[in-house]
């Protein structure tokens, strides 16, 4: 960015500023140690003086001995060392002050987000979720949601359509608990999400978000992050339902790849493949995709549609995508903007109405699409 910029001569001119502001508070930091040093030194030299002539005149007034004189010496010498010794260390001291306290910032933040204590188990899920006239807000009186509600039946696909900024990120992620409402309830199977044991239910929701998360770690190590138990066997399984053996067998060490922080040294369709590879060996009744498959060239784009579809089959699926080409077949259609649902239904459904949804698939493909090969859904 900044070659393609041509900004190397500001970005030198902003390190040169940072870097000078730290050298002046290195140099003070300095100064005030040295000073320090200096005090303590004057302070050790003038209490030996002063004791020095104390007992000389103690021992001319034939109170003291000279020996006496020379072991409080000894003793005055060790105690000193000691003290600046001590004194030495508040440089050092106040660095690891500085450290703790920001660490202890980190440590002592609360979450935002508890589940309650005991919380409720659903012996078996069935997974339909319900927003009832939900509303959200990131900062007090500046409205994100408006008064959502719909319902996902269990084993269905919903997708979220709209403009950018209408709110289908936040309205998704309130279904993790990432964040709650602050008006209005989500359920599950006809239970407050706030009233579940916010661990259990975790680990039945699938997250696949556009921008994929990847550790410094293996192949292996990644696609099972969620399942610590796999065998590699289920992994490899996993990364083959994802399309994503191929290109991982291709690699010098295969599934014990290192692939980077991020996932720096994969494609970003690779990276997407070993999302969703993880969700297949997570197996969640409850699945979110999050522009799973943007940003990417046709032929990537289709080895991962494919995934897809063996990955949404028989699960309750929320996908947002701006592609409508991938959410044609879905059960239903949920219509947003400006964080209102403006229209839901069908695909031929929200068509006749000639809404939002129409408008937005006439802008982006025309009538052309019908003939095309979408992701499918449960039906």
């Amino acid at each position: 960015m900044v070659k393609s910029t041509a900004s190397e001569e500001r970005e030198e001119a902003r390190f040169t500023e940072v870097l000078e502001s730290s050298v002046d508070a290195t140099l003070h930091q300095e100064f005030l140690a040295v000073i320090s040093e200096h005090v303590v030194h004057l302070i050790r030299q003038s209490i030996t003086v002063v004791t020095v002539l104390g007992g000389v005149y103690l021992i001319a007034a034939g109170d003291f001995t000279v020996g006496s004189l020379l072991a409080f010496l000894l003793y005055l010498n060790m105690m000193s060392g000691s003290f600046s010794s001590v004194a030495g260390l508040n440089p050092a001291l106040q660095r690891s002050l500085a450290s703790l306290e920001r660490l202890f910032e980190i440590l002592d933040t609360k979450p935002e987000i508890v589940g309650p204590s005991p919380g409720v188990r659903i012996d078996s899920l069935v997974a339909e979720l319900k927003f009832q006239h939900v509303q959200f807000e990131y900062n007090s009186g500046e409205r994100v949601l408006s008064d959502i509600s719909f319902t996902v039946p269990a084993r269905s696909m919903v997708a979220l359509v709209g403009p950018s900024g209408a709110g289908k990120t936040t309205l998704a992620h309130l279904v993790p608990r990432f964040f709650d409402p602050v008006a209005g309830q989500i359920s599950i199977d006809g239970i407050d999400l706030r009233d579940l044991d916010l661990h259990w239910y975790r680990q039945h929701i699938g997250l696949v978000p556009q921008e994929i998360f990847l550790f410094d770690r293996t192949i292996a190590e990644n696609i099972a992050y969620g399942s610590p138990d796999a065998s590699r066997r289920e992994i490899e399984e996993a990364a083959a339902s994802a399309n994503a053996l191929d290109f991982v067998q291709a690699l010098p060490d295969g599934f014990d790849t290192m692939i980077g922080e991020r996932g720096v040294r994969l494609s970003g369709g690779q990276r997407q493949r070993l999302a969703i590879a993880r969700e297949f060996l997570r197996n969640p009744e409850v699945l979110i995709l999050d522009e799973a498959t943007s940003s990417l060239d046709s032929e990537t784009e289709i080895l991962i549609q494919q995934a897809l579809n063996q990955l949404l089959a028989g699960r309750t699926s929320i996908v947002i995508a701006h592609r409508l080409s991938t959410i044609i077949s879905a059960d239903m259609i949920v219509a947003m903007d400006s964080g209102r649902v403006i229209e839901q239904g069908t695909h031929h459904e929200l068509l006749a109405r000639d809404g939002l949804y129409a408008r937005l698939y006439n802008s982006q493909f025309g009538r052309h699409l019908e003939d095309s090969v979408p992701v499918a859904g449960n039906r």
